[in-house]
């Protein structure tokens, strides 16, 4: 959610500067220019994308966390597991031999 409220400030921010027609700045290059010469139509549209992208580009990092969170959760599992067995047969080994 929070993504989605970056983006839209960031593409009104975008809108605004575009709208006060700030195209004269010399560090803009020529598709600089010509995004800035675009349509408000043409803008939105563009800005849309950026924000299908963006909404993707979060969709896709939640789901890595929840794969990698789940990875660690099973590791450590694991882990445990190990370190029980490990006790054990180190109890086991230091333990004196028993007579008969």
């Amino acid at each position: 959610m929070g993504w989605l409220v970056l983006c839209l400030a960031l593409a009104a921010g975008g809108f605004a500067w575009w709208a006060q027609g700030r195209t004269d700045l010399p560090w803009l290059t020529t598709d600089d220019a010509l995004q800035a010469a675009e349509t408000p139509e043409q803008s939105l549209s563009r800005l849309q994308q950026a924000l299908e992208q963006a909404s993707l580009n979060h969709d896709i990092e939640v789901a890595t966390r929840q794969e990698l969170e789940r990875q660690i959760a099973t590791l450590s599992e694991q882990l445990k597991e190990a370190q029980a067995e490990l006790a054990f047969l180190k109890s086991v080994g230091s333990s004196p031999p028993k007579t008969n």
